[in-house]
């Protein structure tokens, strides 16, 4: 009899070059050796290549073939010895797959602008025959995520006020990597603003009030007031108080706002009164210039 040893490649043998070295033993067992035969068929059963070798001789013999160019794809492959008597035998069938492609990923969420609201997902798309996992990192690569199936998007991480960089990577069954980095901006908080002077619906005598503020923020960019009507805005450099206002007589209504580079916005407002007519008092009684004898007399305030 005969027997076959498929040597090289191993079983779900996985690799990235186009080119593959084939190696089969073939033992005779009191017959002679004539000839042997590697086959490889396409994963749909069709045969790809054979290749037929002769041997001789009544001891162990070692066939090697080099094939190169296989495209991409899974193989299936064997191999078959004959003898002499017609006496052949096939060994159990194996199986490699080829796959030259580098995978291929993006991030599609966040995207590398600037957000006003928390950013807690990282999606990404992916370009691969066959992946083996994606995983992901916050701080460039210091401290990695636990690797998942490629196609699962996250969901719940943090994102820090200001610059962040995340990375998502994936690699192939082959250990090909590669990697996909998103630089944005987060700034989800609002300008501090404060209206310190007046105090909220305070009376005043003069009608030269200052509007005295104080204002933050990180990225501030802009301030503005208006007040009363509410009918004009006025632009002011931010930290400068307001203070060439003559305000009339009355009940008056002031708001200030800021925003920062991202538009967030802000505001403070008072309220307070100008009253600057001073109070009438006159005498009814007694009537000037009158001479009195009565002890008690009454006078009379308006």
């Amino acid at each position: 009899g005969i027997i076959t040893d498929l040597i090289s490649p191993i079983d779900a043998y996985n690799s990235s070059i186009t080119s593959m070295e084939f190696i089969v033993n073939s033992t005779p067992i009191a017959i002679d050796l004539t000839n042997v035969t590697l086959y490889i068929w396409n994963d749909d059963n069709t045969v790809y290549h054979t290749n037929f070798s002769e041997v001789t001789g009544t001891v162990v013999n070692q066939t090697t073939w080099n094939i190169t160019e296989i495209p991409d794809g899974d193989y299936i492959w064997n191999a078959i010895t004959w003898g002499t008597s017609n006496k052949s035998d096939w060994d159990t069938n194996r199986t490699f797959t080829i796959d030259t492609t580098v995978p291929i990923i993006n991030i599609v969420y966040p995207e590398n602008i600037s957000y006003t609201d928390d950013v807690s997902n990282l999606n990404y798309a992916f370009t691969e025959a066959n992946p083996d996992s994606c995983w992901y990192s916050l701080d460039e690569g210091t401290i990695n995520s636990s690797r998942v199936d490629c196609g699962t998007n996250w969901t719940g991480l943090t994102s820090t006020e200001g610059s962040n960089t995340w990375t998502v990577y994936i690699n192939c069954s082959l250990g090909c990597t590669d990697q996909d980095s998103v630089t944005f901006f987060k700034d989800s908080i609002l300008p501090n603003i404060l209206i310190t002077s007046p105090s909220n619906n305070s009376n005043h005598s003069i009608n030269t009030i200052d509007i005295n503020y104080t204002v933050s923020d990180t990225n501030l960019d802009s301030c503005w007031y208006s007040n009363d009507t509410y009918s004009t805005n006025t632009t002011i450099t931010c930290g400068q108080n307001i203070t060439t206002i003559i305000w009339s007589d009355g009940q008056h209504n002031v708001t200030i706002w800021a925003n920062d580079s991202l538009n967030n916005v802000n505001s403070s407002s008072v309220t307070f009164t100008i009253d600057t007519t001073n109070p009438e008092i006159n005498i009814t009684d007694p009537i000037d210039f009158i001479n009195y004898h009565l002890v008690n007399t009454n006078l009379t305030f308006n």
